[in-house]
């Protein structure tokens, strides 16, 4: 499986799980019959953020010392891109993490 394939399912199951645990929080909350519908599907929509956001967080913290439990994003092993890094930001790399960049560095002189 390709590098783009598991961080699209990586992205999409913590949504999906997300999502649902906002839902059920929800129904543990009564809104009274005088609430606006408009506040009401505003509160679900930022509390189903908020626990999209926490679970994929701490599922990220979990992993970083139980690499197995990065099955609860979908995969249990992060696409290569996440490992690398040691690689600049933006920068070009290889599938190893070397970097491609052949800029030369701050001592390159022109000759002439």
């Amino acid at each position: 499986m390709g590098t783009l394939a598991a961080s699209i399912i990586r992205t999409v199951v913590p949504v999906i799980i997300g999502g649902l645990l906002g839902w059920l929080v929800t129904l543990g909350i009564d809104f009274d019959q005088a609430t606006d519908e408009g506040i009401v599907r505003a509160a679900e929509t930022v509390i189903t953020a908020l626990v999209t956001i926490a679970y994929y967080v701490l599922v990220r913290i979990i992993e970083q010392r139980f690499p197995q439990l990065g099955i609860l994003l979908g995969l249990p092993k992060a696409p290569v891109s996440y490992a690398n890094a040691n690689t600049i930001p933006g920068e070009l790399t290889d599938r190893h993490g070397h970097s491609l960049d052949r800029t030369p560095g701050p001592d390159h002189r022109r000759a002439g």
